[in-house]
């Protein structure tokens, strides 16, 4: 990702690794959990990723309780984003918020439950429950955090996934238009411009739904729909919109 790194916060790592190495305490006995954590983060920094998920496995299992949980949440998490299991991270972020919600990073935890549900979500011809979550988790989190360093991320993420939801409607029009349900397509066309009237696909949506209106010979509703696109749309759908409006010019 450009806009963000997925390293996390600039010496987030270290600071982890400097915090658990001065508070281990060697011993033969005892399971050393801050030594095993800043160990999981040294690997981390390496991206021994493979590394950071066996050492943390363990000491989830040697050290439930220990006030140091979130670092572990976080270094899972982590690992498990960049490594491309997105369920598996948001699993870790949504531990990390429910027992450490003043943990310093509570508010990157939010942000990553939203961008794992996004990244989890299927093609847009699926059911898209998960793009939905993903949109209520970046909006929550941006009037939880508006000050975030994550927030222009969020803002990103959250208008990618409203357009995915777009796309998915604006092609389910078409479908209609495809299959000569024009009357039809003119129903979902309509609806998908009110729906989504900031949508980079809404130009589309007019063009086309002039396009069905012409073909069930309602040709003045087509009509102001070209001349408002041939005035205020982009010079390909502007050429489009000459085009069809020539079209009908024959017709009557």
């Amino acid at each position: 990702m450009k806009h963000e790194s997925l390293l996390l916060r600039t010496g987030i790592i270290c600071v982890i690794i400097i915090a658990m190495t001065v508070s281990a305490k060697p011993t033969k006995k005892v399971f050393n959990c801050p030594a095993k954590i800043a160990a999981a983060a040294q690997s981390f920094k390496k991206k021994r990723f493979l590394d950071v998920e066996t050492i943390l496995a363990e000491v989830k299992q040697q050290c439930a309780g220990s006030q140091n949980l979130d670092s572990v949440y976080y270094l899972l998490g982590s690992t498990y984003l960049i490594t491309k299991k997105p369920d598996e991270a948001r699993l870790e972020y949504q531990l990390l918020i429910r027992d450490f919600s003043s943990s310093p990073f509570a508010d990157e935890s939010r942000f990553r439950i939203g961008h794992t549900m996004m990244l989890a979500a299927p093609s847009f011809e699926r059911a898209q429950d998960l793009t939905h979550d993903a949109i209520r988790e970046f909006q929550s989190f941006l009037e939880s955090y508006p000050q975030s360093p994550f927030a222009d991320s969020a803002k990103i993420y959250l208008l990618e996934c409203q357009e995915k939801i777009a796309y998915k409607e604006f092609m389910n029009a078409r479908f209609y238009e495809r299959i000569n349900k024009y009357e039809a397509a003119i129903i979902y066309f309509k609806s998908f411009i009110e729906t989504f009237p900031d949508s980079k696909y809404l130009p589309q949506a007019r063009l086309h739904m002039a396009i069905n209106f012409s073909k069930v010979n309602r040709a003045s509703e087509a009509i102001v729909l070209l001349d408002e696109l041939i005035v205020m749309g982009n010079k390909e759908i502007k050429a489009k919109a000459l085009l069809e409006k020539a079209k009908l010019s024959k017709k009557r």
